[in-house]
């Protein structure tokens, strides 16, 4: 897809879940489930994004949940990239 042409595999996929559906918070499970990818490969792609400030997290019991950052300067065109794709 497009969005794998610009973002490596990894990146490009957890955009697409994150960013597509921004009031949406997904935790790691669902993120591997929908991804198909490993969960450690998640947790270190979650962890750049969470450094770069382009997604949030919030805590449920022991649970975390990941979701787009809206508050971002470029979550509107990581949005529209997501959403074209």
């Amino acid at each position: 897809s497009a969005i794998e042409q610009i973002f490596p595999k990894v990146r490009a996929e957890l955009l697409r879940l994150l960013f597509n559906d921004a009031e949406q918070s997904l935790h790691l499970r669902d993120l591997a489930r929908s991804s198909g990818l490993a969960v450690g490969t998640i947790q270190r792609e979650i962890a750049n994004l969470r450094k770069a400030g382009l997604i949030v997290e919030r805590r449920d019991g022991n649970r975390l949940y990941f979701r787009a950052n809206t508050a971002h300067p470029i979550f509107p065109e990581l949005q529209g990239i997501a959403r074209k794709t």
